[in-house]
């Protein structure tokens, strides 16, 4: 994961005209057959550290979306995945399907 992860950012830095140095909207998402242990899940989050969190149902699978306005670097982000990795086996959720990364949203 870690390997996956200096390659994104260095690929990112490269191609999307994307400055990491500031604070983005970080996005990590789960995936599971049934809402139950996403909603637990979603329980454990801290609303403090993530802007947001939703459940949403599409071809036959439950996602659990969870938002964080951030700054991140390779250890950061590779920590904040790994915590995610364990959540996600320690309540049997199918997946930690990863993470995306945008600017913040101006409204």
């Amino acid at each position: 994961m870690e390997k996956n992860i200096k390659k994104f950012f260095n690929e990112t830095a490269k191609e999307n005209n994307l400055n990491l140095n500031n604070k983005l909207s970080w996005g990590f998402y789960f995936s599971h057959k049934q809402s139950d242990n996403l909603q637990e899940a979603k329980n454990l989050l801290d609303p403090n550290r993530y802007s947001s969190s939703e459940i949403i149902f599409e071809n036959k699978t439950y996602y659990l979306c969870v938002e964080e306005i951030s700054v991140h670097n390779v250890d950061s982000l590779y920590n904040r995945c790994k915590e995610f990795q364990t959540l996600a086996e320690k309540l049997h959720i199918n997946s930690f399907d990863g993470f995306d990364v945008e600017e913040i949203a101006v409204s």
